[in-house]
């Protein structure tokens, strides 16, 4: 398992992020958003590989998930929807690929803060196909998450 950011149009463009601010519970939207909020950028990922959660780190039980009825992306607990593939575009650049439904795939709607993310069938054009790649790249578990504790020291001998 590692921790990683991961940004849209093959790392050109914003992170992907959770549209809310504190923990989370119930379905919640994602989206596209500048650097900002490690708790809320920062994803779980097993490996890069197929039959993959995408967990994010504020709160590890809820994952990316489809909302088959707009195709919007949000987050949610686990269920067949959460599954994703990873589909290797070039080095650190991959497809996210939905596991469920093998026609979508993790889509960036623009390239602005705030921009909604959905899972759309595969682009034909340049441009389309850009906002559906996404760099994958390993970072630290940021440090408000960290529980720092004060060493413990043998008693002296007397």
């Amino acid at each position: 398992m590692g921790y990683y950011k991961i940004k849209s149009h093959a790392g050109t463009g914003k992170l992907l992020n959770i549209a809310a601010s504190g923990p989370i519970s119930g379905r919640k939207n994602t989206n596209i958003w500048d650097e900002s909020c490690p708790i809320d950028q920062t994803w779980s990922i097993a490996s890069l590989g197929n039959n993959q959660q995408v967990k994010i780190i504020n709160n590890l039980s809820y994952m990316l998930n489809a909302n088959t009825s707009t195709w919007n992306c949000d987050v949610y607990t686990s269920n067949s929807d959460t599954y994703v593939n990873f589909e290797k575009v070039s080095t650190g650049v991959y497809y996210i690929r939905l596991k469920s439904h093998p026609e979508r795939y993790l889509t960036a709607g623009g390239t602005k803060s705030g921009s909604d993310v959905s899972w759309e069938k595969l682009s034909t054009t340049t441009a389309g196909k850009k906002a559906q790649q996404w760099k994958v790249t390993a970072t630290s578990l940021p440090l408000s998450l960290i529980h720092i504790s004060e060493p413990t020291r043998p008693e002296p001998i007397s």
